[in-house]
């Protein structure tokens, strides 16, 4: 039921545009002033009889099923006041098939007539230049002969007499609209046809491009038949090749649409050929007085598949991208109502409808081939921008994926060396130095000897040793490291009955840690420690750290931070704050008689 509704769709949408052209008539002849429109004429079998019949123009002389030529002698009287003072010319816009033109008994346009094939010259309008020598004043007579075949009969439209520069322009026109576009689109076709078959034959996968391109073969036939004599070949051979080209025409394009769509309807394809080659074989058997008639039956082939040719892509219009939906189903509509006009000027005698417009039917299909080849180039354009966005940010990303692979194996390469240094560093001071500071103060301690200076200045020198080589552990936290050092402090702190307050709320994060700002922190708690033993006289010793911070407090009796004040004390606070300023921490001092506060805090 939809494929019934789409069909009558088509069918209406191409009466619609058939009509529209019917009613603008394209071409209809009409008078151009001041020149002078012979409509009115005399009849004779042969040239120069004495009882002529009166005509009127346009004049169809009926086809009749007959073989051979056939011959018309029309004769027209022009009334001229005087001898024109410029040239002046005949224009006959159209006849068929051949036509020779006298005026007073010269000859002014064709060549002397013998019993030869009539030239197909139907669609080329004539412009012949009459000298003044030529004319008189008063009666002057103008004698046409129409040459043909009598299958198709003879036609002659009325024509004009006048100044030749005011009907050139008409002629010009004229031809360019009839078999100059012929030529153009000849032309026009012969490139796309070899454009169509170098991408095909670069792209064998699309069979598109070959079926446009064999009916641009087929449409170069169609072009040469409406703007060249193509009486060499001869009326039946020529007859038969540009009928079925047109059929073989519709049915590529057909082919082009189902393989376009990806609609499978082989079936359909088939029937078409095989009326194509029954047109074929009757064509070449049927005998030459009937051939006109019966191609002309078989022109409702390719009108029935073009209707189908729509109806298949409106159809399957959901598999269509809108731009090429609307542009190939215009003008497809448009050389498919070409097709129905010219089928119907050619089958019934119309006066006055003598425009043929088919030669612009392969200009529509230009258009689909031109809009075809364009939207894929396009779409081939689209891809290659977004395949080669896609990739630019995919080499960009692997770039940097790359860079930053090289950099974390060229960083744990070097943290590689440094902990390797670190490592023997760390060993060389613990069994060097570390050793023999431990086995001096177990000789002290096992014999009785030695000085407590000394000795205590050995504990020191073991303890900043092991403090150093705490500092060496990057991979531990600040509050193990405090944690380390305070275990290193227990003894001391016990010798001075001091207590050890832990707060740690958070873990300390130095702004650039390493071993240098591990060593700096430690000397500066280290050194605080050391300080509230010496001299705070203290009972408990706070540590609290957030993650931005960390204090050292005490509970003792306090001491002028001033500069002038207690200046036992300068040089270490100076050195403790060089440190603060290398970790990138602000040193803040606070003392009073209830204890003494300093607090590191990280800018």
């Amino acid at each position: 039921m939809q494929n019934s509704h789409t069909l009558l769709a088509v069918l209406a949408w191409i009466a619609a545009i058939a009509g529209l052209i019917w009613a603008l008539n394209i071409g209809a002849i009409k008078p151009i002033d001041p020149a002078v429109m012979l409509t009115a004429g005399e009849v004779c079998e042969t040239p120069g009889c004495a009882q002529p019949r009166d005509i009127e123009l346009p004049h169809h002389f009926p086809a009749r099923h007959a073989a051979g030529h056939e011959t018309r002698h029309l004769r027209f009287d022009l009334s001229l006041p005087k001898i024109p003072d410029s040239l002046q010319a005949l224009y006959l816009p159209s006849y068929a098939d051949e036509v020779f033109v006298s005026v007073n008994g010269a000859q002014v346009y064709g060549n002397e007539l013998t019993d030869r094939q009539p030239a197909r010259m139907w669609n080329i309008p004539v412009l012949a230049t009459v000298p003044q020598s030529l004319l008189q004043p008063g009666q002057n007579r103008i004698e046409i002969t129409l040459y043909g075949y009598p299958q198709e009969g003879l036609v002659l439209e009325p024509f004009h007499f006048g100044e030749a520069q005011l009907l050139t322009p008409h002629y010009n026109w004229r031809f360019i609209t009839s078999a100059g576009m012929a030529r153009f689109n000849l032309g026009f076709m012969t490139i796309a046809g070899i454009m169509l078959g170098i991408i095909w034959f670069a792209r064998r996968s699309e069979p598109i491009y070959a079926l446009l391109a064999t009916s641009c073969g087929f449409a170069c036939i169609i072009c040469i038949h409406f703007g060249f004599d193509t009486s060499a070949i001869g009326y039946r051979w020529w007859t038969l090749i540009w009928q079925v080209s047109v059929s073989v025409y519709v049915l590529l394009i057909f082919k082009f649409c189902n393989h376009y769509i990806g609609e499978d309807l082989k079936p359909l394809e088939t029937v078409s050929l095989v009326f194509i080659m029954a047109e074929i074989v009757i064509g070449a058997l049927v005998p030459a007085p009937y051939l006109f008639d019966t191609l002309l039956l078989f022109k409702l082939h390719p009108a029935i598949l073009s209707f189908l040719v729509l109806a298949v892509l409106l159809g399957n219009r959901s598999k269509i991208d809108k731009p090429d939906l609307r542009i190939f189903f215009f003008f497809l509509s448009m050389a498919s109502a070409m097709g129905v006009y010219e089928l119907y000027i050619t089958a019934v005698v119309d006066p006055g409808r003598n425009q043929h417009i088919f030669q612009f039917m392969p200009l529509a299909m230009l258009c689909v081939c031109l809009w075809l080849v364009i939207s894929r180039f396009m779409l081939s354009l689209r891809s290659y921008e977004e395949l080669t966005g896609t990739l630019k940010q995919t080499v960009a990303a692997k770039t940097e994926e790359l860079r930053l692979t090289y950099e974390k194996l060229g960083q744990a390469e070097r943290l590689k060396a440094i902990n390797n240094e670190r490592q023997r560093i760390m060993l060389d001071l613990h069994d060097g130095i570390g050793g023999q500071l431990v086995n001096t103060l177990a000789y002290m301690q096992n014999n009785e000897k030695g000085d407590a200076v000394i000795k205590t200045a050995l504990e020191d020198a073991l303890r900043d040793l092991s403090l150093m080589l705490d500092s060496l552990e990057t991979d531990a936290s600040i509050s193990t490291l405090l944690g380390m050092l305070r275990t290193r402090l227990e003894t001391l702190l016990a010798e001075h009955a001091l207590e050890f307050d832990w707060r740690i709320d958070d873990e300390p994060e130095l702004p650039h840690p390493g071993p240098s700002q591990n060593l700096n922190l430690l000397r500066i708690v280290q050194e605080s420690i050391t300080n509230i033993i010496k001299h705070a006289e203290a009972s408990i010793i706070t540590i609290a750290s957030d993650r931005n911070s960390i204090s050292i407090s005490d509970n003792g009796k306090g001491f002028d931070p001033r500069p002038d004040g207690r200046r036992h004390h300068g040089h270490g606070l100076a050195g403790m704050r060089r440190r603060a300023e290398s970790i990138g921490a602000d040193f803040d001092l606070s003392s009073d008689p209830g204890g003494t506060t300093i607090r590191l805090v990280w800018r």
